[in-house]
């Protein structure tokens, strides 16, 4: 196969990972009964240590009055605390309420299962360039995103 004709399938490829990881978020967070919004953003929560709301609405793109009713839904929803940072009572840290985390951990973990068998069968080569590949396109996107918000 020609390189150029790869560079197209690839590109349609990513297209179609990115409409359907898309989807596969909004049915989950539909399950979850939270809105797309508030799923990602726990998933920010969850993966980092002293998040702060103003740390998730620069993650987000999201204003400080979008991210407070983003966190309160997640709050009512027994998902989160919001606590005075002991060093600086004016920092809010949000940290998850992980005993309140077995049914979201348990809808994603048919695709977690999934995404892991089909990752374990690349080899260490590979793995290198899909690591190198999305951590590219992430460069890509942050870049993008600087330039469209200016």
């Amino acid at each position: 196969m020609k390189k150029d004709h790869l560079i197209a399938l690839v590109q349609v490829s990513g297209k179609d990972e990115a409409r359907l990881s898309l989807l596969f978020r909004h049915g989950l967070a539909d399950k979850a009964k939270l809105h797309p919004t508030d799923l990602e953003c726990l998933d920010i929560i969850l993966g980092d240590e002293q998040v702060t709301p103003g740390f998730l609405a620069r993650q987000t793109g999201l204003t400080t009055g979008a991210m407070t009713a983003v966190l309160g839904r997640l709050e009512r929803n027994k998902l989160i605390t919001r606590k005075r940072a002991s060093d600086d009572r004016r920092k809010v840290i949000v940290e998850p309420v992980w005993d309140n985390m077995g049914d979201i951990f348990k809808l994603y973990e048919p695709f977690v299962r999934r995404a892991t068998k089909l990752i374990e069968q690349y080899s260490v080569a590979e793995l290198q360039v899909i690591h190198r590949h999305y951590r590219a396109m992430a460069a890509i996107y942050e870049e993008e995103i600087r330039q469209n918000q200016g």
